[in-house]
């Protein structure tokens, strides 16, 4: 989904898959490959700026931007045409905001975020990120909102639950990071070598906690 917010864009994911509903926070601003271009250190790393759906029960078939279903030609040539986007002078690229409405309570089985009536207020911080203004946190995978960051007036939410939601947990990305790898891996030779320095990156920062 593409976001217009004023003269800056933000482009907008949702988790799909069931165990990225576990894995991932409410809302991140993740760190971009398009900045390893630019030099820029607080941007060299990334590894999930994709869509991942569910193939089999419980097990994430991971399909990156949902191209792989219409992608013609070999995805490690796809993703270094988007890093190439990123390399070319005076190009203006989007923020990157990955949204995980589904993370759910283990115990109760419930949702922990409200609902749908909801989702605009985790919107609205979004586009006032690409307009200078919100309050974020810098994380392993991102920037999340501060606990008080999301405007939740006339809404029931604990801040116990608010902190559940945005929690970014390290021993599940200990965990995915090796199938990350493997996914990485079936590209062999052809995968740009940006994607296997971002995934380095985040390794090192969530072993760093």
């Amino acid at each position: 989904m593409l976001e217009y917010a004023g003269p800056r864009l933000a482009l907008v994911e949702w988790a799909s898959g069931m165990r990225l509903t576990v894995l991932l926070a409410l809302l991140a601003n993740l760190f971009l490959p398009w900045g390893i271009a630019g030099g820029n250190p607080s941007t060299l790393d990334v590894v999930i700026g994709v869509a991942a759906i569910t193939g089999k029960v419980g097990v994430v078939r991971r399909d990156p931007m949902a191209m792989l279903a219409f992608c013609g030609y070999n995805m490690a040539d796809y993703f270094a045409h988007w890093l190439k986007i990123g390399r070319r002078e005076g190009a203006k690229l989007p923020k990157l905001y990955n949204v995980n409405w589904f993370r759910k309570d283990l115990e109760s089985g419930e949702y922990l975020w409200p609902g749908f009536g909801d989702n605009s207020r985790v919107l609205k911080w979004v586009f006032e990120r690409c307009d200078g203004g919100a309050e974020a946190v810098e994380t392993p995978i991102g920037l999340l909102p501060t606990e008080d960051a999301l405007d939740l007036e006339g809404v029931d939410v604990s801040a116990e639950r608010m902190r559940e939601v945005l929690k970014v947990d390290f021993d599940e990305w200990r965990e995915e990071i090796p199938l990350v790898r493997e996914f990485f891996d079936e590209f062999g030779d052809k995968l740009p070598e940006e994607l296997r320095i971002a995934l380095d990156g985040l390794e090192g920062r969530i072993e760093r906690g």
